[in-house]
């Protein structure tokens, strides 16, 4: 398969400072399971960036075993990894890579076009290890439903994430050398394998920097089934981790007033958007206490 691409930028470029440098090469991790259609509307948006396609290198790692939906192409290669999780996938992934810096995002993704010379250009001004960039949640049509005001108002606040030395893999870009001290995901995590990479990143000393105008769009959720069934996951990881409740506290009955603070400022949802935003995260606010107790009492799985 052949998609067409454009190189505007040149090898060698100015920054704000007057310094002058050599665009480093980067290999771009796409885990994917299932997800043909949107992983073609994301390559195809990777094949039109702003970044010299010479210095670019596209990995595709399939996470279906039974599934040869796409083989390599003129302009990415396709790998399998046989071992469930996108983590798993990712680790496929890296051990793939010979470029400098090693930049990841996911199938559902978009990608700006100006998103790989973005990114690079703020790990090299700044001299960072990793930069988190922005992610921007689009409702599948012009009005957001409820559960669409919700991942819009709460989901994938990077420079919060950054502020706490994380960042999640739907927009992150990071040094090669980086994994080869801190060693590759955890791929025993089902969610949340990021953050914890991220974290041990920090404590080992290596910067993150947050990259605003470095953007991916990402498609909300839009079913109360989606949201359950992220919570139920993010739930599993952390009884994996014995972070799981065994109890429910009247505080969970508070509804989250505090978040309106962190949501004041989101200037495309109305009021009447964030106040369904905070009822769908109260919802999951009790919904998330039950369930931790069902499964820590094994009393259900994560199959349901």
């Amino acid at each position: 398969m052949k998609l067409n691409s454009s190189n505007a930028n040149e090898e060698i470029n100015a920054i704000s400072d007057e310094k002058i440098f050599i665009w480093p090469s980067v290999d771009v991790i796409i885990p994917t399971f299932n997800d043909t259609k949107r992983l073609m509307v994301c390559l195809d948006a990777l094949l039109h960036q702003t970044y010299n396609r010479d210095l670019i290198k596209i990995i595709v790692v399939n996470n279906n075993e039974k599934d040869s939906f796409i083989s390599n192409g003129n302009d990415f290669v396709v790998i399998k990894e046989n071992k469930p999780g996108s983590y798993a996938a990712r680790n496929k992934g890296i051990s793939y890579t010979c470029g400098e810096i090693v930049a990841f995002t996911d199938s559902d993704c978009i990608p700006d076009n100006k998103w790989l010379e973005k990114g690079i250009a703020e790990l090299i001004r700044t001299d960072k290890d990793r930069i988190a960039g922005r992610i921007v949640l689009f409702p599948k049509y012009e009005t957001p439903n409820w559960i669409e005001c919700y991942e819009k108002a709460f989901g994938f606040n990077q420079a919060r994430s950054v502020s706490r030395g994380g960042g999640v893999t739907a927009n992150l870009f990071v040094r090669r050398s980086v994994f080869g001290k801190v060693g590759v995901f955890d791929d025993s995590y089902f969610s949340g394998g990021d953050s914890e990479w991220n974290k041990r990143a920090t404590a080992a000393g290596y910067s993150i920097g947050y990259a605003a105008d470095a953007v991916v769009m990402h498609p909300c959720r839009r079913s109360v089934h989606e949201l359950n069934k992220k919570t139920r996951r993010v739930a599993g990881a952390k009884l994996s981790r014995r972070q799981v409740r065994t109890y429910i506290n009247w505080r969970t009955f508070v509804p989250p007033v505090i978040l309106l603070k962190r949501i004041n400022h989101i200037e495309d949802l109305s009021k009447y958007d964030k106040f369904r935003a905070m009822m769908v995260c109260y919802y999951l606010k009790i919904y998330r206490a039950y369930f931790e107790i069902l499964l820590k009492t094994n009393i259900t799985n994560l199959e349901r």
